[in-house]
């Protein structure tokens, strides 16, 4: 069952009362809250279990934006939990959805999760689509976080490609970025990347 961390005290008092007014909006966008919680200290198995719940009651009350972003934090929080079939397949429907909704900034976010499942599974000329389709509704969108993570992700790819020029020049663009929105676990993680272009280069 959907059992969160002691420190969403204030959450579960809110399903409490969500669900004694029978409201499923309201219970399923708590319920997500939760399984938010559960998701950020790595218990994935409940976090599972509460976005499953959440995704049933969007879909029983007709929120849509409610059921994406549900199928979403799934898809994420299988991959996570190593299962990159079922993140598969909870984002290929998040996706589509998303899509249908017109919401560009949904759609590039499952597209970004998507590129690092089939990354998991060995599939590189699909992370590589997947992530330059995001990259692109991020630049026109002029969305600076994403933009660094895709470009971030692009250098990944270079770099197992053996392209250690454009993976240096990927990984420097995404550090710029990460360094003006004051985004530290992104730069540290970014500066990693590139620290291992450097050393296969012999620069290190």
């Amino acid at each position: 069952s959907c059992r969160p961390w002691s420190s969403a005290v204030e959450l579960q008092r809110a399903l409490e009362v969500a669900r004694a007014l029978g409201d499923k909006l309201v219970i399923g966008t708590v319920v997500r809250g939760l399984g938010a919680v559960s998701h950020n200290m790595g218990d994935f198995t409940t976090a599972l279990t509460c976005y499953e719940e959440s995704l049933q009651l969007c879909r029983e009350s007709g929120d849509d934006l409610g059921v994406s972003t549900s199928l979403s934090n799934l898809g994420l929080a299988a991959a996570q939990n190593g299962d990159p079939v079922l993140a598969r397949q909870y984002l290929e429907q998040g996706l589509a959805l998303r899509r249908r909704l017109d919401d560009p900034i949904g759609v590039a976010y499952v597209l970004h999760i998507l590129a690092d499942v089939a990354w998991m599974q060995g599939r590189a000329a699909e992370a590589l689509e997947l992530n330059e389709e995001a990259l692109t509704i991020r630049r026109r969108l002029e969305d600076r976080w994403g933009i660094a993570y895709s470009v971030d992700s692009l250098g990944i790819i270079a770099r197992s490609r053996g392209d250690t020029a454009e993976g240096r020049r990927l990984f420097k663009e995404s550090i710029a970025i990460f360094g003006e929105l004051g985004n530290r676990q992104g730069l540290f993680d970014t500066v990693g990347h590139f620290a291992s272009v450097l050393a296969a280069e012999g620069r290190w």
